[in-house]
């Protein structure tokens, strides 16, 4: 085969593993409605620009999605008010080989975790990157 051919059938394969990690992860985190596990979710996406300033090679799910809490401790070494609004900002999570980590909002996160919530609302950043090598 030679080499321009060959660089065409990877890139086809590369572009299809891409498609496939956006269906699979969008399939696994339905859109969020106006309240997740009674909370409200707020429009405010705080700190996007670490998306950019972290990973290079990158999908972001459309709309914010409902993230299961698991296999995720909380600190109590966080100290939150007892009079919570019931509002939250949605957390920004990476989806990687490795599985998801938090981005942004890790003390929000703690903070939920110590609540007892099951479910946040988050925008899913997949890091195509870690999956392709």
């Amino acid at each position: 085969m030679n080499f321009k051919l060959w660089l065409e059938n990877e890139d086809e394969d590369v572009d299809q593993q891409v498609k496939d990690l956006i269906a699979k992860f969008n399939n696994e985190y339905p859109v969020a409605g106006p309240i997740v596990d009674g909370m409200k979710v707020r429009e405010q996406v705080p700190n996007m620009s670490s998306i950019g300033s972290s990973l290079d090679d990158y999908e972001i799910l459309p709309k914010v999605r409902v993230f299961p809490i698991y296999d995720f401790t909380g600190c109590s070494n966080y100290r939150y008010s007892s009079g919570l609004n019931k509002e939250l900002n949605p957390l920004i999570i990476v989806e990687e080989k490795n599985g998801p980590y938090v981005l942004e909002g890790s003390h929000r996160m703690s903070a939920c975790v110590d609540l007892g919530l099951k479910e946040v609302p988050a925008i899913i950043v997949i890091d195509i990157e870690s999956f392709l090598n």
